[in-house]
C-alpha cells in the first residue's frame, strides 16, 4: 500500500473544492495516509453520493492514518485518499456518514505524479443515496440551497406563507400549492433567493 505524507484536509459532509475551504474549519494537518488508485467512475461517484464501504476495506486501512495535533500525533482509524490519475479526495470513513476533503491544489499535483506509477485498485462499496451535486455552485451558493430547503420544508404545510412567498418571488398569485412549493425550491435567480433567505431568516429572529 502507498502512501502520502503532510498534506492538509479539510474533512467535510459533502466534497468542497479547497478554494471554498474557511478559517473556521477543522483542517486537519495530515503526517500519513494511505492512497488507492481506482476508475473514475468510482471516484465520481463516491465523491458525489453517499456510499457504504465494505468492512475488508476499513480493515485494509485500519489505523493507518496518523495526523498532527496540539497534543502529538493521533491515528485516524478508517481515512484514504482515493485517486484516478486526475483529482485525489480524501475520505474518512465514519459510522454515520463518511466525510470528504479536496487537496490543496500543488499538494493535489505533486501527489498525481506519484498516482501514475500505481495500479487500479477495485475498490469495495455500495451507493446510499444519490445526491445532487454542481460544480458551478460555490460552497455558500450550496449552504443557501440548503438552507432554503429546509425552511420551505418547514412551512410545507402552511399553505398561505406559501402563497405569499410566490407571489413575492414572482408576482403572480398561484393556487396549486405542489407547483408553488417546486418553483421555490428550483430557484435560481439570486434576487429572488435574497427574497426567501431575508424571509426566513427574519421569521427565525
Amino acid at each position: 500500500m502507498n502512501y502520502i505524507y503532510d498534506i492538509l484536509l479539510n474533512f467535510k459532509d459533502d466534497y468542497i473544492d479547497f478554494y471554498d475551504w474557511n478559517k473556521s474549519d477543522n483542517i486537519i494537518h495530515v503526517r500519513k495516509i494511505p492512497i488507492i488508485k481506482i476508475k473514475t467512475e468510482d471516484l465520481m461517484n463516491i465523491r458525489n453520493n453517499k456510499v457504504k464501504f465494505s468492512n475488508a476495506l476499513k480493515e485494509k486501512i485500519k489505523d493507518k492514518t496518523e495526523i498532527y495535533t496540539s497534543t502529538g500525533i493521533k491515528k485516524l482509524p478508517y481515512a484514504l485518499l482515493i485517486s484516478d490519475e486526475n483529482k485525489v479526495i480524501g475520505i474518512n470513513i465514519l459510522k454515520s456518514n463518511n466525510k470528504k476533503s479536496s487537496i490543496l491544489l500543488d499538494e493535489e499535483q505533486d501527489i498525481l505524479e506519484d498516482v501514475i506509477e500505481q495500479e487500479i485498485e477495485a475498490i469495495d462499496y455500495k451507493n446510499i443515496l444519490n445526491k445532487e451535486y454542481s460544480e458551478l455552485k460555490t460552497r455558500t451558493e450550496k449552504e443557501e440551497d440548503d438552507f432554503i430547503r429546509k425552511e420551505l420544508n418547514k412551512i410545507k404545510n402552511d399553505k398561505e406563507k406559501l402563497k405569499y412567498l410566490y407571489l413575492e418571488c414572482f408576482n403572480v398569485k398561484e393556487k396549486d400549492i405542489n407547483k408553488i412549493y417546486i418553483d421555490l425550491l428550483s430557484i435560481s435567480d439570486k434576487n429572488k433567493k435574497n427574497t426567501l433567505v431575508n424571509f426566513f431568516k427574519l421569521k427565525n429572529v
